[in-house]
């Protein structure tokens, strides 16, 4: 995820784009997602068996699994659009 963010930065660094803009707050919004809601919840699971708190992980986990199919999505139409490769 650091990798992620730190090419995320990159390409908006050599495009100064608002294409690139959004991805990487994207990224971003996954960062402050797991840092505060799934690394918790593993703490929890770390120590002991709780129920709740898987159910809790697997409903969270959807938010992620969403920013990174609309990130990598727009990262296609970008790299369409700018004919990057």
């Amino acid at each position: 995820m650091v990798l992620e963010l730190g090419f995320s930065i990159l390409l908006f660094l050599i495009y100064k784009s608002i294409s690139f803009f959004i991805p990487l707050f994207i990224n971003i919004m996954i960062l402050i997602t797991t840092y505060f809601i799934q690394v918790p919840i593993h703490n929890i699971l770390g120590q002991k068996f709780n129920k709740q708190a898987i159910d809790r992980l697997i409903k969270t986990n959807w938010l992620r699994t969403l920013l990174w199919t609309v990130k990598v999505f727009l990262l296609v139409l970008i790299i369409l659009k700018e004919n990057i490769v």
